[in-house]
């Protein structure tokens, strides 16, 4: 006796054109992240190099991380921090109006360190709504459109203006740090509905 067997092959093809709108999105805020931190890093280096910032000290760094990322970190959440007791600080001698040159090279000091410890905490706070924004982009899975996805979690208005800022930040268009698609993703996201 004789038994045919047919076998039936399935061959199924994931097309990477096909990328959910939500993996997408996650994707583009993830690199908003990336260079948000990256930015805050570079001004602490450049306060730093201007010595509006002295360094002091070390650090115990886990093995898996580089000791200058791990101690610039600390050094930005610490500025974060202690932020308001910085502006108190600092504010006076910036608002001070004497003619004194040492004065005047102290208070152009102050507002160039308050500046650029006010461009750190704002890059830091935008850094900091990612995870959340994330979050609720891994819910509007069932949709197949990444502006669809962007807009229906613009529940704040905090995110709108994060878009604002990344789509207006010079360094970010300067260093291609979006693809033209991506930008376009967050351009339509605002647009008036």
């Amino acid at each position: 006796m004789h038994v045919s067997v047919w076998h039936y092959t399935y061959f199924f093809q994931i097309s990477m054109d096909e990328t959910p709108a939500w993996m997408v999105c996650t994707n583009l805020l993830n690199k908003i992240k990336s260079e948000l931190v990256t930015e805050a890093m570079e001004e602490l280096d450049n306060q730093i190099s201007k010595r509006n910032i002295d360094v002091k000290g070390t650090l115990i760094t886990l093995p898996e991380r580089p000791e200058e990322t791990d101690m610039k970190m600390f050094i930005i959440r610490k500025l974060v921090s202690e932020v308001g007791k910085i502006r108190e600080l600092y504010s006076d001698l910036a608002k001070s109006d004497s003619n004194d040159s040492k004065i005047v090279e102290q208070r152009e000091r102050s507002r160039i360190f308050l500046l650029g410890v006010e461009k750190i905490v704002l890059l830091m706070h935008y850094e900091s709504m990612i995870d959340s924004w994330s979050y609720d982009v891994g819910k509007m899975a069932g949709l197949n459109d990444a502006v669809e996805v962007m807009k229906g979690t613009l529940e704040n208005p905090e995110r709108e203006e994060l878009i604002r800022f990344v789509l207006g930040s010079n360094k970010m268009i300067e260093e291609k740090v979006l693809s033209d698609d991506e930008r376009d993703i967050l351009e339509r996201t605002i647009l008036p509905k």
